[in-house]
């Protein structure tokens, strides 16, 4: 009875020892860190919970099982040299024209991103006005973006679709 006694005293100092062990790691299947003046964030994918910090305007969600991206700000880089984008209607319906005022006759490159930031449309134009059918895309916010003949920036435009 002793024995018994005895070897359930050192199996439960075993267990209390080491069955409740818990190490800081992460598994993780990738990861980066940001910082500027402004402001510094570390992210990691592979995160299995959520969790979202409220301060004053600042909202702050991290964690792998996100179910929307907000994009706040577009910084707009200029590198278009001499020429000029307009897009209009904005809101658009169904048909969203572009139209490239330059004087040379150069090719500008176009992509149509959504919120997801899946790439759904793209094209090449050179110096005309050219029209993108949206009457088969959902409400919502999308992205168009260009870009000149050598693959370079020129602007991104914020295009909301409306009914």
């Amino acid at each position: 009875m002793k024995r018994l006694f005895a070897l359930n005293i050192i199996l439960l100092a075993y267990l209390a020892g080491y069955g409740q062990t818990l190490s800081p790691e992460t598994i993780l299947s990738s990861g980066g860190e940001f910082a500027n003046t402004a402001a510094q964030i570390s992210w990691t994918l592979g995160d299995f919970q959520t969790t979202t910090y409220v301060k004053d305007q600042l909202v702050l969600t991290q964690g792998f099982l996100q179910s929307e991206i907000k994009i706040t700000s577009i910084i707009n880089i200029d590198n278009s040299g001499n020429i000029e984008l307009k897009v209009f209607p904005n809101p658009v319906t169904n048909y969203l024209s572009l139209k490239v005022i330059s004087h040379e006759n150069k090719k500008i490159s176009w992509q149509l991103i959504n919120q997801n930031g899946k790439i759904i449309k793209y094209n090449d134009i050179y110096n005309k006005n050219t029209e993108i059918d949206f009457s088969s895309y959902k409400n919502g916010i999308y992205y168009l973006k260009t870009f000149s003949k050598d693959g370079s920036f020129i602007k991104i435009f914020k295009i909301v679709r409306i009914n």
